[in-house]
């Protein structure tokens, strides 16, 4: 039974520490006097996770990582903005709640829902704004502004980095312009107002680069990953945001309404 503990499936680290927990796992191994737990004792409080070979882990898809979804990653969770309820409702009140909502919604003359509320937000570089100023040529009824926080810019450093001459960019511009990129996103990607009572689409006119990272932190995965997707230019991307907090990616760079001799990219 010892042996098969000692025999180890994987050894996982967080950070630069990876090399030096394999030296000293392998000096522990050697010692057949020291049982499993207490080597996961000393490990597993440093950002160690070692499992044994017949632990029933096969594939696995979390890298490492074991990352999991903050339902309240834009602090606006219920739970965090009024006091929980005391007792379940009952399925006569829940279906009466639902009635009085739908019938609470805005109409038209005719008994129709009215449309959702459609707003466009063009970054301030000129091909960005031009491409806002097209959509809203065939969408004049839509509002429309302008924001310096959607500008094209380095994000963040990707993992894996950029060969060394690939991309013109140093620390102080991943410093200034990460930072003005996540306040973009911390802007414009939350969920509505508690007062909102109908849905609201957001049309975010913007660069490659801000769309990818957006992308990542919608998602909650390491912002770093941005430089592995591809978007095409004039592609659509869509991030629909829940009031639970659950996040869906209905497309990313999606260029469908191009003929194919018109898909480029950067």
């Amino acid at each position: 039974m010892k042996n098969k503990l000692y025999s180890f499936a994987r050894i996982s680290a967080l950070g630069a520490s990876a090399s030096c927990g394999l030296t000293l796992f392998n000096n522990l191994e050697r010692d057949r006097n020291i049982s499993y737990s207490s080597i996961n004792s000393w490990f597993k409080p440093r950002g160690f996770c070692l499992q044994a070979k017949e632990s029933g882990i096969i594939n696995d898809l979390n890298m490492g990582h074991g990352t999991k979804w903050n339902s309240n990653w834009d602090f606006r969770s219920a739970e965090s903005l009024v006091k929980p309820l005391k007792k379940e409702a009952s399925d006569e009140e829940k279906a009466e709640y639902n009635k009085k909502i739908e019938e609470s919604k805005p109409k038209d003359e005719n008994g129709n829902i009215v449309k959702p509320k459609v707003k466009i937000t063009k970054s301030t570089m000129t091909r960005a704004t031009e491409t806002g100023d097209i959509i809203h040529s065939h969408l004049p009824e839509l509002e429309i502004e302008s924001c310096d926080l959607l500008r094209e810019g380095a994000p963040c450093p990707p993992e894996p980095p950029t060969k060394k001459g690939d991309w013109d960019v140093g620390p102080e511009d991943f410093f200034v312009e990460g930072a003005r990129i996540e306040a973009a996103f911390r802007k414009y990607f939350h969920r509505a107002d508690p007062s909102q009572k109908d849905e609201s689409v957001d049309i975010l006119v913007c660069h490659g680069n801000v769309i990818r990272y957006f992308i990542c932190r919608a998602l909650q995965v390491d912002p770093s990953a941005w430089l592995r997707m591809s978007v095409l230019n004039g592609s659509i991307s869509m991030v629909t945001i829940r009031p639970s907090g659950g996040i869906s990616i209905r497309q990313v760079g999606e260029a469908g309404h191009f003929p194919p001799h018109l898909l480029t990219f950067n």
